[in-house]
């Protein structure tokens, strides 16, 4: 039995749906239901200005073709012309069509609208239809997120990599919504089963490697950096999470090569500088010290906003005695205050800097801010503790 144009258009077979539209359009240059298949073949061409042009004149032939409103919204909600398609589809809705495209678009406008909790309605109405639909799955995973539903939403992204695995943005969204749950493990097996569906994995790759750093999994992220820096030999952020997962792994020499090649691609990259430098500072002798302090002021030049470098380099001023210099330090300290505010680690090398003055008073102020401090790590706490308690005696 022969297949008519919805049919055809619907089972992806548009050659033969076009041939079957230019006969009808042939014999009937206003046959309503051919105008609508010539639209919905030219939108799955891309064309869309066109497709809308068929539309419209299928409803000059019959302005109250349901079908012919809807994709009539379709059309314009992908031209971002959201005011006008959101009636348009609540019209074909209203007249009892079920399809879940339409549903799907006028959730989306009621969406850009923020009206989430109607737009979350026609999702389901649209799932209902199509329960299989990635995108459909999608888009209801975000809204239930906008909603604060997180637990719904993490269902509904693993609903989302089960319906379609090959499609890469909802592997990425669940996976950095593991990540920043603290469920770091889940990342990591879900990252790795991504690997084996998706065609374009670089993205995937990069956040693999990144949770297995996190999990503490060197070896893991460094396998996926590797290859990603061997087909990317240009992209020096790549090279520099390379290196970062060589220090983790305790291959200093190889990190310190890797930031150097890196910075020959980026030579204003204040972060490669930095992280360069707190690689380097702990060398024996004075010629690692002085490039720990060209990188760092590189990473100041090139970086106004970030207040590590301004703190680490003062940090030297105050412990290193080729270096020393108080003046300098409380001014590179006072500077990184201004661009980071009083974080636990700037608030710890002020107390370095008053011990080495011998402000008693001030350095115990700076060490029980440290510890009262909500972001100071075990070991900083730790280190403020010994401080304070050397400085009491």
């Amino acid at each position: 039995m022969s297949l008519n144009i919805d049919e055809l258009l619907s089972a992806g077979r548009l050659d033969e749906a076009s041939r079957l539209i230019s006969a009808a359009l042939s014999a009937n240059p206003n046959d309503v239901e051919a105008l609508i298949g010539q639209a919905r073949s030219l939108g799955a061409g891309g064309d869309l200005p066109a497709a809308l042009a068929s539309v419209e004149k299928a409803l000059r032939a019959d302005s109250s073709h349901a079908m012919a409103r809807g994709y009539r919204g379709i059309l314009l909600y992908e031209l971002n012309r959201q005011a006008e398609a959101q009636p348009e589809l609540q019209a074909a809705i209203d007249a009892g069509l079920s399809d879940g495209a339409l549903h799907f678009g006028l959730a989306r406008c009621l969406a850009a609208g923020g009206e989430l909790e109607a737009a979350l309605t026609h999702t389901d109405a649209a799932i209902l239809d199509q329960p299989k639909n990635w995108a459909f799955l999608f888009v209801r995973a975000r809204l239930l997120s906008d909603l604060q539903r997180f637990d719904e939403s993490i269902q509904a992204l693993h609903a989302t990599v089960e319906a379609d695995p090959t499609q890469e943005e909802p592997w990425i969204v669940l996976c950095t919504v593991l990540i920043n749950l603290g469920q770091v493990g889940d990342a990591v097996v879900n990252l790795q089963n991504a690997l084996r569906h998706v065609p374009q994995t670089e993205r995937i790759q990069e956040l693999l490697a990144h949770a297995a750093l996190t999990q503490g999994n060197v070896d893991l992220a460094t396998h996926h950096l590797e290859e990603l820096s061997r087909s990317n030999p240009q992209d020096a952020t790549t090279m520099g999470n390379l290196a970062l997962c060589y220090v983790a792994g305790g291959r200093a020499k190889m990190a310190e090569s890797v930031y150097n090649n890196a910075l020959k691609l980026a030579p204003k990259d204040a972060v490669l500088h930095y992280q360069l430098a707190s690689l380097i500072e702990d060398q024996d002798g004075d010629e690692p010290l002085r490039r720990a302090v060209h990188h760092y002021q590189q990473a100041i030049a090139g970086d106004a906003q970030m207040w590590e470098p301004l703190s680490d380099l003062g940090r030297l001023h105050v412990t290193q005695s080729s270096l020393h210099d108080l003046d300098k330090a409380f001014a590179l300290f006072e500077r990184a205050v201004a661009v980071g505010g009083e974080r636990p680690e700037i608030l710890m090398n002020m107390a370095l800097g008053f011990a080495h003055s011998g402000d008693k008073a001030a350095c115990i102020k700076k060490c029980n801010a440290v510890r009262a401090h909500a972001e100071a790590d075990d070991a900083l706490q730790d280190q403020a503790h010994a401080l304070s308690k050397h400085m009491s005696t």
